[in-house]
């Protein structure tokens, strides 16, 4: 088809007609390319962090555990709405095909109810019961929200840490570098060794693997979080800020164990008074209606039906078994009490040892930046200086080089290291439980 296109014009429009289909072709490529889709990096529900309150959010909203054990008190909730309530009545209706003569006539049919009536009280008690378990298993819930935000925040302060580790590397090769050109000008020119050089690029490639390990870590810790938060998450190197806000006042009364022990106490007590009545009788009414018809056989039957009413006592007599439940229900009260008396003394050593450590790191961290860092910078420049020069000896240059370095990573370890202490504290001060709530982490 394109052989006889051409054949009926001439060369020069041939030609022609030649350039106007290549840029046709041309174009529709170049536009075929503008118009594919990108292919996105990140999937559409990815969390991008950058601040801790959009971790905070993202446990809080999307972690599943604490969503099933949402669902699960709903469920309780609706439980404890039917506690207490008076047991079913019971329904019979019976019949009789072969009729029971009686007095008044043939018996045929027979109706029954029976409503059992509990002792006085045990209603209220199982009402509030539910109540109790209803409560503690929302502190249940608080306390596991607590733990995996804070388990969320550390996460992201360990990539936060990677992120500022390879900082320091890149910057200590880029020194290292510059080092390594002195060397090789003083090797030139006869007045260094040939090892200077050789353990310059060694220490180079050390830094390069140091790089791929704080990769990998960053990688498994970026894994984590998603863990934490049940959905892909990205964060940028150095995307996230903190904002510092004061050490909450810490109290275990703040705190959802502790809640959680006072409503097992509270259940304890009740449960040992349920106990209590529990050797009390119940009560129970009941109607009978029979259905009776007339009859030839008895001499003054008169087919009129009967109604009788009634009144049952249910009398617990297992006398061993009740002083069983009495004795542990006691020692379940006992339990609680004493739960609470070693929580409370766990809590003051715990809160006092992070407040402690709070406090040392940011001492040690104040003496670094103030003291130590100055002097190393210093050192450095002049090391370097007078390595250039002659005045200095290669390996101590490299010393103040090394050194240097080693005092950055500490201070970034020791600026962690504040962070997670600080986050610890708001984890013991129960600032986490409810960290919607909290207006300091808003």
């Amino acid at each position: 088809m394109a052989h006889l296109l051409f054949r009926r014009y001439p060369s020069g429009y041939r030609t022609a007609l030649l350039v106007l289909i290549v840029c046709s072709l041309a174009s529709v490529s170049a536009s075929g390319k503008q118009a594919s889709p990108r292919t996105p990096s990140t999937a559409p529900d990815t969390l991008i962090v950058h601040s801790m309150q959009d971790v905070i959010e993202a446990v809080e909203v999307g972690n599943r555990d604490i969503m099933a054990l949402a669902s699960i008190i709903e469920a309780s909730q609706e439980r404890s709405v039917s506690a207490g309530q008076l047991p079913d009545p019971t329904v019979m209706l019976g019949g009789s095909p072969f009729p029971i003569h009686t007095a008044r006539g043939e018996q045929i049919l027979q109706f029954r109810v029976e409503q059992m009536l509990p002792w006085p009280g045990k209603r209220e008690l199982q009402r509030e019961l539910a109540r109790l378990d209803t409560g503690m298993k929302a502190e249940n819930l608080r306390q596991m929200r607590s733990g995996l935000v804070l388990d969320a925040l550390q996460t992201v302060l360990a990539i936060q840490k990677t992120d500022r580790m390879k900082a320091e590397v890149v910057d200590f090769t880029d020194r290292l570098m510059q080092f390594e050109s002195v060397a090789l000008s003083r090797y030139e020119t006869g007045e260094g060794a040939q090892q200077a050089v050789w353990k310059l690029q060694l220490a180079i490639a050390q830094q390069d693997q140091m790089l791929l390990q704080l990769d990998a870590e960053r990688e498994m810790a970026l894994a984590r979080l998603q863990q934490l938060v049940h959905r892909p998450v990205s964060i940028l190197e150095g995307a996230v800020v903190f904002e510092s806000s004061p050490i909450p006042v810490g109290s275990p009364v703040d705190r959802a164990e502790y809640r959680a022990l006072q409503l097992a106490a509270d259940k304890a007590v009740l449960s040992a008074e349920m106990v209590r009545l529990q050797n009390r009788p119940d009560f129970g009414l009941s109607v009978n209606w029979m259905a009776i018809r007339e009859s030839d056989i008895p001499a003054s039957s008169d087919g009129r039906d009967a109604l009788g009413l009634g009144v049952m006592f249910r009398v617990p007599l297992g006398k061993t078994q009740q002083r069983a439940r009495e004795e542990e229900a006691r020692l379940n009260l006992e339990i609680q009490q004493i739960g609470m008396e070693g929580f409370i003394a766990s809590w003051d050593a715990m809160w006092s040892e992070q407040l402690s450590r709070y406090d040392r790191l940011n001492e040690q961290l104040d003496h670094l930046q103030n003291r130590l860092l100055p002097v190393a910078s210093s050192m450095l420049s002049s090391s370097l200086q007078g390595y250039g020069s002659g005045t200095t000896g290669f390996l101590d240059a490299l010393d103040a080089e090394r050194s240097a370095f080693e005092l950055s990573q500490k201070e970034v370890d020791l600026e962690i290291g504040v962070e997670m202490a600080r986050w610890a504290l708001y984890r013991l001060s129960g600032a986490l439980e409810s960290p919607s709530d909290n207006p300091n982490l808003n």
